[in-house]
């Protein structure tokens, strides 16, 4: 059938193409014949799976590595794999997975690059026993399970959720797509190992760095003592990157330490900048960000005390939530484990507090996240632990045009798992408190709370006016937003971007790639030889 399918996979990026950019095509137009040689050693890319929009990036940092006398490889699954995060449930696998092993071939032949398959590198004798061993192990075992000294548990969970787009997996309904993920993990460990192995690479660079083929393949390069780059991009811009040493950058930014950013002294010129960044995120129509959720909910003058049927008189804490199965993955903490703890938590104070509103504004990604669409919605968590809301508990849609800054100016504090928005109501003078994990933790801008007791203490004084941001924490959060907006957001130089789809290359020519053209390109690649953090001055 696979055989069947490849024979239409031309036809299949032909569809993919045809309203926007082919980011290879452009690529090969451009490329001049060059002179690679490899004194330097090899690097290793884990791009497992090509997209335009994911693995461009890879590939021309790839080229460019070719440049400075690196051999480059690459490890790509090659259609072995049964289930990967490529897709969800929505989604045609055996078309996407065609195509995908389409895009693969022409990403190497593109950019020059050794292309390495799993199969090549395990072998159909080791494969079969990976496949036996899938199927052996307790299914109530999987998502803990630590494979060769490599804990890939997790990041069997993430893929499983990151496909179903759920955050409670049942897993005897699914347990045939549990082993399939954990198959892919142990797959990609083994082909890691082996690539490894094979070409001892100076570093290894990645995208994500979770979910079950490049968590697991991430944590191979670290259980065995290899140093491993991982990139990807935030909301800040076109898409500017954040990279990491040795962790998911989306982990690393939440375990930093502070050095790098709370001695700094902030300009006037430099606050003004923040201001108006984060005011023009407000703004339905601005292009600040890459991604813009109200964009498409039509801006009216709510008068939110009567769409709601509020007492101006009473206390309000606004809740933000995040998506499920988002939340639960990338924020979890030990006694917040998951959303459905949490929002036992809210219904609990609320019932214990009848004269103070609590209002929900689901997330609008539930609705507007292209492609993503959630399928298991924040209202869903809250129907599995009430039959009936508190009076006191009032729910917006995803859809309702009450945002969540109309809804911030009227609460005494917001409340959250973990949302972005931490960042920007904090900067804003409105307490944040949190119970989940982002890059705002642990680092004195909101109030952490990550237990049930330090939610409760927060909000009772909130709601007694006692919990306030001062001074010197007012300092800190502009220390921070100065640091995470300008610093630890990297601008994209190379592409041309258009909400993450290619628009083009900033080069002309893939000469421009050489060392002394790209001063981002040229420091990226140094902090990648150097282990340097990737915290970007632009001054320097």
């Amino acid at each position: 059938m696979i055989k069947i399918i490849n024979i239409i996979a031309l036809v299949l990026k032909k569809y993919r193409y045809r309203n926007k950019r082919d980011p290879f095509q452009e690529f090969n137009s451009i490329k001049k014949e060059s002179v690679f040689n490899s004194e330097k050693g090899n690097i290793l890319l884990l791009p497992i799976r090509v997209t335009p929009t994911s693995n461009t990036f890879e590939g021309v940092i790839g080229y460019a590595l070719k440049l400075r006398g690196y051999k480059v490889h690459a490890l790509m699954c090659g259609q072995l794999l049964t289930k990967c995060e490529n897709i969800n449930q929505k989604q045609n696998f055996s078309l996407a997975c065609s195509l995908c092993n389409y895009e693969q071939n022409r990403f190497s032949t593109t950019f020059n690059i050794e292309n390495s398959k799993y199969l090549e590198e395990i072998g159909k004798y080791e494969y079969n026993k990976l496949l036996d061993l899938s199927y052996s192990v307790h299914i109530e075992k999987i998502f803990s399970y630590t494979y060769k000294n490599v804990s890939i548990g997790s990041y069997v969970e993430g893929g499983v959720a990151r496909y179903l787009l759920l955050s409670n997996i049942d897993i005897e309904k699914y347990e045939k797509l549990i082993r399939e993920f954990f198959l892919t993990a142990l797959l990609s460990v083994e082909a890691t190992k082996s690539i490894l192995e094979r070409t001892k690479p100076k570093f290894v660079i990645s995208s994500h760095g979770i979910y079950s083929t490049w968590g697991a393949s991430i944590e191979t390069c670290i259980a065995d003592g290899y140093h491993v780059i991982v990139w990807g991009r935030g909301y800040i811009g076109k898409g500017n990157l954040v990279l990491s040493h040795n962790a998911s950058y989306l982990f690393d930014t939440i375990n930093e330490s502070s050095e790098y950013w709370e001695t700094t002294q902030i300009s006037n010129k430099i606050k003004k900048e923040i201001s108006i960044y984060f005011k023009n995120k407000r703004n339905p129509h601005s292009n600040v960000d890459h991604v813009n959720y109200y964009a498409d909910i039509e801006k009216i003058d709510n008068n939110i005390f009567e769409i709601l049927k509020l007492d101006i008189n009473r206390k309000r804490i606004g809740i933000y939530p995040n998506i499920p199965w988002d939340g639960k993955m990338f924020s979890a903490t030990e006694e917040f484990s998951d959303l459905n703890i949490f929002v036992k938590a809210i219904i609990e104070w609320a019932k214990k507090n009848p004269d103070v509103d609590l209002i929900i504004r689901a997330h609008p990604a539930e609705a507007y996240r292209k492609g993503n669409e959630s399928i298991e919605r924040f209202i869903d968590i809250i129907n599995q632990e009430c039959t009936k809301l508190p009076n006191n508990i009032k729910y917006i849609e995803p859809t309702s045009t009450i945002n969540s800054y109309e809804l911030s100016e009227i609460c005494d504090a917001a409340l959250m798992y973990a949302s972005t928005l931490a960042l920007e109501f904090a900067y804003a003078k409105h307490p944040v408190i949190q119970v989940g994990l982002n890059n705002v933790s642990n680092k004195g801008l909101v109030f952490d709370a990550p237990t049930k007791k330090k939610m409760f203490d927060y909000l009772d004084k909130a709601i007694s006016n006692q919990l306030e941001i001062n001074d010197l924490m007012y300092q800190r959060i502009v220390q921070y937003s100065d640091y995470w907006i300008n610093k630890r957001h990297i601008p994209e130089e190379l592409l041309d971007l258009k909400h993450l789809t290619f628009d083009g290359y900033t080069f002309s020519d893939t000469t421009k790639l050489n060392k002394g053209n790209y001063q981002i390109l040229d420091w990226i690649i140094d902090c990648c030889e150097e282990n340097k953090p990737f915290i970007w001055d632009d001054d320097a």
